[in-house]
């Protein structure tokens, strides 16, 4: 009841420099916690404080996580659920701190060369 917005945008940009840019932004009538997350078959690997590896079959991206200066946190946890592969997903739960009345969240997805 207290959700007002909640958009997902997703921005590809091609050429030299290939990206997927996606943009969650969300606005409460009153705090909330709030959680988003990226789903991958990949083997993620946390960087830094605000960079993670996904690599699979060969190759690698690197996601880098911009929250606008809000402290979150990084978790990575298998999804075991019946799916049509030998292997299972991955869920990469991105967690802002404490309770939030708006927030954008942005993770830009590109190639390591």
């Amino acid at each position: 009841p207290n959700l007002k917005k909640l958009e997902r945008t997703f921005v590809f940009q091609r050429g030299a420099a290939p990206a997927l840019t996606v943009r969650d932004e969300i606005k409460l009538a009153a705090p909330e916690s709030f959680e988003t997350a990226l789903v991958t078959w990949g083997e993620i690997k946390i960087i830094g404080p605000n960079i993670v590896e996904i690599s699979d079959g060969g190759s690698t991206v690197r996601v880098t996580i911009d929250t606008e200066g809000k402290p979150f946190q990084l978790r990575s946890e298998q999804i075991d659920e019946d799916v049509q592969s030998k292997r299972k997903p991955f869920r990469l739960a991105l967690a802002l701190d404490g309770k939030i009345s708006e927030a954008v969240v942005t993770m830009k997805i590109a190639p390591v060369k």
